[in-house]
């Protein structure tokens, strides 16, 4: 199975720009998502919010609402993932990641052939931590259980 889930770690300059940002109204119009757009724009000029401007969603309406002032996102963390699929008897396959990322990894964890220590990735992650910014999209597996199927 293919997992897509928002990393808190990739996610926190946008969640520091939700909290300064004004909500959105109920029945907020474009011209709403506008103006708390050309705040932060104004806010990147001063110094602050700069990560946003590299988000292709924040220059589309439909993208900003999602991007900044999305009520039910949750995000999580490669711990909670971990704990997850160790809870539920789940195999971390490992990451759909661009080439880029996953040459540094390698570079970075040569021992890990398989790349796909959690641990390891952790690591990484926190010296990087524009790296799931998009979200961490990963595959998992329910190992076969060989002795159910021989009973049945």
């Amino acid at each position: 199975m293919r997992v897509g889930l928002y990393s808190t770690v990739a996610r926190k300059p946008i969640s520091r720009a939700r909290e300064s940002v004004l909500p959105l109204p109920c029945g907020a119009q474009a011209e709403d998502i506008k103006a708390r757009r050309q705040q932060v724009t104004q806010a990147a000029a001063a110094g602050h919010f700069g990560e946003l401007l590299n988000i292709s969603d924040f220059f589309s309406l439909s993208g900003c609402r999602d991007l900044l002032f999305h009520t039910q996102e949750q995000s999580v963390t490669l711990d909670g993932v971990q704990v997850f699929l160790e809870t539920n008897g789940l195999t971390f396959l490992g990451f759909d990641i661009g080439a880029d990322v996953l040459r540094a990894y390698k570079q970075q964890f040569p021992t890990d052939m398989a790349v796909a220590n959690l641990a390891n990735w952790r690591a990484f992650e926190a010296a990087n931590p524009a790296t799931f910014l998009d979200m961490y999209q990963f595959w998992i597996q329910k190992p076969l259980d060989l002795a159910a199927r021989s009973a049945g």
